[in-house]
C-alpha cells in the first residue's frame, strides 16, 4: 500500500516564536487531533502548524501577508522578529496580515499577539476573515481582498515595488492567485492576461511568494495547470 502513495513533498516544520521575542524559548504552533481506532479506544496526536515561509522581516520596502490559520506559525515568527528588531536596522515598511480561520471562538490564534504587533508598529494593519462566524456570511481571505484591499494590492505590486506573501493550502492559494490577476487588471486598466503576465514577472523577480501545503508531486501538476489557465482567462 505504501509504494502506492503518492510522493509528498518534504515537510519543514516551521517555529513560531522569534529569538529577539522569546530569547532561549523555541514555541510550537501544534493542533491535537483525535479519532478512535478498531478498537474503538481514542488516540490522539500532535499535528504541527508548519512552514517555510522566509519573509524578509526586516525589509523596508511594502509587506502584504496572505495566511490561513495552518499557516500561521511563520507568519508569527516574522511579525515577532520586526517587532524586536534592533533600532539600528532602520525604519520599518508597512505591513498588513490578512488572516483567515474559521471562527473568533474556534481557531483565531495568536490574535493578542497580532494586535500588539499592530499597536507597536510590527503590523501596520490586521485583516480577519471567518468562514464559519456565527450570524454572519462566509468570508475568505481572497474576499477581503477584493473588498477593502483592492487598490492597495494594486499599488503595492505595481507601483511600490512591494511583496506579497500567501500562506496557505493549495486550494486557497490557488483563489488568492486568481483574485490578485483580477485586482490587477481592474485597478491597472489592463486584461486578465496582462495582469496574469504581471504576476509570472513578481514571481521572477521573488516579489510574489507562495508557501503551499496539500501538494504531492502529482498534485503539484494540477495546480500548476489550474494557474496557467488562470493566467489565460479573457474579460
Amino acid at each position: 500500500l505504501l509504494s502506492q502513495l503518492p510522493l509528498l513533498q518534504p515537510r519543514y516544520y516551521s517555529i513560531s516564536s522569534a529569538p529577539g521575542a522569546h530569547p532561549g524559548e523555541i514555541h510550537l504552533t501544534v493542533a491535537v487531533v483525535t479519532y478512535h481506532s478498531e478498537s474503538e479506544r481514542g488516540r490522539g496526536w500532535g499535528r504541527a502548524r508548519w512552514g517555510t515561509s522566509r519573509a524578509s522581516s526586516g525589509a523596508p520596502g511594502h509587506l502584504q501577508i496572505i495566511s490561513e490559520v495552518s499557516r500561521i506559525s511563520p507568519v508569527t515568527r516574522g511579525v515577532g522578529t520586526r517587532g524586536h528588531r534592533p533600532p539600528a536596522g532602520g525604519p520599518l515598511g508597512p505591513m498588513v496580515l490578512v488572516f483567515g480561520c474559521r471562527s473568533s471562538a474556534l481557531d483565531h490564534i495568536y490574535r493578542e499577539e497580532m494586535e500588539q504587533a499592530r499597536e507597536q508598529g510590527a503590523l501596520s494593519q490586521v485583516l480577519t476573515a471567518f468562514s464559519r462566524q456565527p450570524g454572519t456570511p462566509k468570508t475568505y481571505v481572497q474576499d477581503v481582498l477584493r473588498a477593502q484591499l483592492a487598490a492597495e494590492v494594486h499599488q503595492v505590486l505595481c507601483q511600490r515595488g512591494g511583496h506579497m506573501y500567501v500562506c496557505g493550502d493549495v486550494t486557497m492559494a490557488t483563489e488568492v492567485l486568481q483574485t490578485v490577476q483580477h485586482i490587477l487588471a481592474q485597478e491597472g486598466d489592463m486584461t486578465l492576461g496582462q495582469a496574469g503576465d504581471v504576476i509570472s514577472e513578481l514571481r521572477d523577480k521573488n516579489r510574489y511568494h507562495e508557501d503551499i501545503f496539500g501538494l504531492t508531486f502529482r498534485t503539484q501538476e494540477v495546480a500548476l495547470r489550474i494557474r496557467s489557465q488562470s493566467f489565460s482567462l479573457q474579460e
